[in-house]
């Protein structure tokens, strides 16, 4: 007997599809793409860890480091300059995107 595994399998997919979308779009709250990707990375962790998908397994849990750098990035690290995008014709550093 198969245990169902569809509510972990959809959760990771459609959360993960969501937070691809918000990095893409580049808005205001991309930053909360980081945190989708972590409810889509702990979803596929617990999938792959009762499948015995244990490859599947090693990249999701790279995949979660980044989510983690991307949550610490977002939310609780102070901008500098280093963090403003650079015009390719001028040396100084923009307060908006470009």
């Amino acid at each position: 007997m198969n245990p169902d595994f569809s509510l972990l399998e959809i959760t990771g997919s459609l959360t993960g599809l969501l937070g691809s979308f918000l990095v893409a779009w580049q808005g205001p709250r991309m930053r909360w793409a980081f945190a989708i990707f972590l409810v889509s990375n702990l979803a596929l962790i617990a999938l792959y860890l009762a499948t015995g998908f244990r490859w599947l397994l090693i990249m999701q849990l790279g995949f979660t480091a980044t989510s983690l750098l991307g949550i610490y990035r977002g939310f609780f690290r102070k901008s500098t300059d280093d963090d403003r995008p650079q015009c390719a014709t001028c040396p100084h550093r923009h307060t908006k995107p470009i």
